[in-house]
């Protein structure tokens, strides 16, 4: 058979499926690859790690009907290298070829017989606002990554006293959103990699419905031609309100902007064996400098809009500094820390429903 599409809207479905293939080499082919489903009207895209399960569709035309498995990791950078905007799929019992006039490539394909099914999910639809997106969006940043910890590689989502929380933390730093309730959530952790494309898919279409399925354990969101059900993570998340200090002994407020200049710019002479820096407070501005090595002398200096408290110094691992003001987008912000030792918090200077806590790194300098 053959059919005629696109060339941007399909490998734009080819790519956002194969976001959740597996991605290890021990998986099963199948679910390493994606299948595609075409029909008289459309053509539907799936894959799953069995984690998570990804169905797009696609409009398309054609008088017959077929079902197979592809590998796309070759065929997303096919497509991106043609330049007609429509191509020809042909498939036969085994290949599925792309043609572009005279220029044309075969990609092997598998039965879908026992390609997984994505698993039912029954339950209230609700709607998704736009705050909700941006607020899962400003906490997404400071998952962990470690397999070990799964329970830490996803959004805790928790309801109490009729104000919803978002939390994330990797063991190092944690990031909280709190918000009046805007919809109900039983205290569910969603993984990372479900929640990076439902932002992904809010900035196509703003209209998603999210079912929680306790009994099964999984949570669905879907629009009008796409929907992602994914596992929620098992586990117990830490309480998060514990590693809050509830006094503080220095309060700063600073230009974000200004002091991500100044971090890259001591980042330059950072010590390959040392990603630290100091944050050294004076009556006259915040200085930032690497950790002293060699006795070299770098420092850079961001003017304070207050400072109130003592000053000591305090060490940080730079990459988590770096990420936290390159990812906030407001202008002003507020640091505050009970000592050097202590988790140091950072706020958004009047916006009280944000919280970021680095840990701090014990140095003969801040000893």
């Amino acid at each position: 058979m053959k059919i005629k599409i696109n060339r941007e809207l399909f490998k734009s479905a080819i790519l956002a499926t194969s976001h959740f293939s597996s991605q290890k080499s021990s998986a099963p082919q199948l679910i390493q690859s994606i299948k595609l489903a075409i029909s008289k009207e459309k053509i539907t895209f799936q894959s799953t790690n069995l984690n998570d399960y990804f169905t797009t569709e696609l409009i398309c035309k054609t008088s017959e009907e077929v079902e197979f498995v592809v590998d796309t990791r070759e065929i997303g950078e096919y497509l991106n290298i043609l330049e007609a905007q429509e191509v020809e799929l042909e498939i036969d019992g085994s290949h599925l070829t792309i043609i572009e006039g005279k220029n044309k490539a075969s990609f092997p394909t598998l039965s879908s017989k026992d390609f997984p099914k994505e698993p039912e999910v029954s339950g209230n639809p609700q709607s998704l606002n736009k705050q909700t997106i941006k607020d899962i969006e400003k906490v997404l940043f400071s998952v962990s990554k470690e397999e070990a910890r799964p329970h830490l590689t996803g959004v805790n989502f928790s309801i109490k006293n009729n104000e919803m929380f978002l939390v994330t933390t990797d063991g190092f730093r944690l990031s909280v959103v709190k918000r009046k309730k805007s919809f109900d959530i039983p205290t569910a952790t969603i993984s990372s990699n479900a929640l990076f494309e439902l932002v992904r898919l809010f900035n196509i279409d703003n209209n998603i419905k999210v079912i929680f399925d306790e009994n099964n354990h999984n949570a669905s969101f879907k629009t009008v031609d796409t929907s992602l059900t994914t596992r929620l993570i098992e586990g117990e998340f830490p309480p998060f309100e514990k590693v809050i200090p509830e006094s503080q002994k220095i309060n700063i407020v600073f230009s974000r902007e200004e002091a991500l200049r100044a971090l890259k710019l001591t980042s330059v002479v950072l010590s390959k064996e040392s990603n630290v820096v100091i944050l050294d407070p004076q009556k006259d501005g915040l200085y930032i400098r690497p950790k002293l090595t060699n006795n070299q002398e770098t420092t850079s200096f961001v003017t304070t809009e207050k400072m109130e408290g003592e000053s000591f110094k305090i060490a940080f691992n730079y990459r988590f500094l770096a990420e936290f003001l390159s990812i906030s987008k407001e202008k002003l912000i507020v640091f505050e820390s009970a000592g050097p030792t202590s988790p140091c918090v950072f706020k958004i200077e009047g916006d009280d429903s944000f919280l970021h806590i680095i840990m701090p790194l014990r140095t003969e300098e801040t000893a």
